[in-house]
């Protein structure tokens, strides 16, 4: 249930859309107060938030208005981000935050200047551990770390020491660009299977693990960097057994878990009897970009290797940023945070169905999840997609590149489009499907 401010924001914020060209106050405080039945502090929360992000401002005995470039004369010449994998503004819980930040400087005054666990803070670890427990993800106080994000996961993953005859990196393609980047600062031998809209390549991934010298597989089971599908559980049991037949680890990088409740596959960890599934957690996409923490759950035969390469690469991540993330969720803050975000996630999803159907109906083959931050939009060809992509550029519309998400010379790249839909409101997703039609009719041209 949302926080009367919140009402009051998101009314602030549908009329400040109707009125582009900021010209006229916004509604007072007590013609808020009234509308709401609500405080007058109330409303003043409300305004204060929107002010903090800069969508408005305050003018002496005038009123409030809402904050325009002046540059652009509307919003369909403003830069529309369909690329950028980050929680929506309001999303972030900035004050509620800050609180946690005040506390965690009084609890932990004397380690803010001192070297802390490596694995993380003990209380931290502790409540992390409990909170996965509920989500099915069991592990030993030893097989947790709490990372610099899943990012530094992923780089110390590539350090550790294996054979020679395990030298081979498995990734789904199209993915994550982050994983792309160690492979290429670490000069990894990599190689690719093809993600479609309608799941993972067995037969090919199986023929890789069995006749290479695999060392890991990457994978995002749920809500899929770029191409926001999931596997289900058979590909998930599948994929468990082939990691135990052939000696496999496999990385799963579940960074958008908070937005997966019952309705959704489980993780893939579940589904591990083996100790050959790496879990990665991240508190950045749906909580704070900023924050860089992350929990990683390693199975027991590695997790002191990656304790070894941790210890020298930060000696421990920021005793501030654990000490607040452990009030946080000790608050009961997070899981009241993730009932939102789920919640305000699924709307868009279904936004986005809805602008699908009305903007391309049965002309176009589109994947929209039921939650998440990604779409992605079929094109007949990679040529023609191409064209769709140089047209798109020359429009106030930025997408994500697709072929960022590919190895350096993948040959069977997909005609598909990642959308990234999780900062825009419905003003811009509405322009913005508005310019992807356009892109589609000039390519029938």
């Amino acid at each position: 249930m949302a926080f009367k401010y919140e009402e009051v924001a998101k009314y602030i914020e549908m009329r400040i859309e109707k009125d582009r060209r900021g010209r006229r106050p916004l509604p007072s405080v007590r013609e808020l107060a009234e509308r709401f039945q609500c405080t007058r502090d109330t409303v003043l929360r409300a305004y204060r938030e929107l002010m903090l992000y800069n969508r408005v401002y305050a003018v002496q005995h005038k009123g409030y208005f809402a904050v325009v470039d002046s540059s652009t004369a509307s919003l369909a010449r403003q830069a529309i981000d369909m690329a950028t994998a980050a929680p929506d503004y309001r999303m972030i819980p900035y004050r509620e935050f800050q609180s946690c930040l005040n506390q965690a400087v009084k609890r932990y005054e004397r380690s803010l200047f001192t070297y802390e666990a490596t694995q993380g803070l003990p209380g931290l670890r502790q409540i992390v551990r409990e909170w996965l427990a509920e989500e099915q993800v069991y592990c030993g106080d030893e097989q947790l770390f709490i990372t610099a994000g899943t990012q530094q996961a992923l780089q110390l993953l590539s350090l550790l020491p294996f054979s020679a005859e395990k030298d081979l990196f498995v990734v789904e393609q199209p993915t994550y660009a982050g994983i792309l980047g160690v492979l290429r600062m670490q000069k990894f031998c990599a190689v690719g299977v093809n993600r479609t809209m309608q799941g993972l390549e067995m037969d090919k991934l199986e023929e890789i693990f069995s006749s290479r010298r695999v060392r890991y597989f990457y994978t995002c089971p749920r809500f899929q960097h770029p191409l926001g599908t999931s596997l289900n559980r058979q590909e998930r049991k599948t994929l468990v057994r082939l990691a135990k037949r052939y000696d496999v680890f496999i990385i799963e990088d579940d960074y958008l878990g908070d937005l997966a409740g019952k309705r959704f596959e489980s993780s893939l960890f579940y589904e591990d009897m083996e100790d050959r599934i790496i879990y990665l957690r991240s508190f950045s996409k749906t909580l704070l970009p900023g924050l860089r923490l992350g929990a990683a759950v390693l199975p027991r035969k590695l997790a002191q290797e990656f304790a070894n390469a941790k210890h020298w690469a930060d000696l421990g991540a920021s005793v501030l940023s654990q000490g607040a993330l452990e009030i946080y969720f000790r608050c009961g803050m997070h899981q009241e945070h993730r009932i939102k975000i789920r919640r305000f996630y699924a709307e868009k999803c279904r936004l986005l169905r809805r602008l699908v159907q009305e903007q391309f109906g049965e002309n176009a083959v589109w994947y929209v999840p039921e939650n998440g931050f990604f779409a992605c939009l079929e094109v007949k060809d990679q040529a023609k997609m191409r064209r769709v992509v140089e047209f798109l550029r020359s429009t106030s519309l930025c997408i994500k590149e697709p072929d960022r998400a590919y190895l350096p010379g993948y040959q069977y790249k997909q005609p598909l489009l990642p959308i990234c839909f999780s900062t825009l409101g419905a003003a811009e997703l509405t322009t913005g499907f508005q310019l992807l039609k356009a892109g589609i009719c000039h390519l029938q041209e």
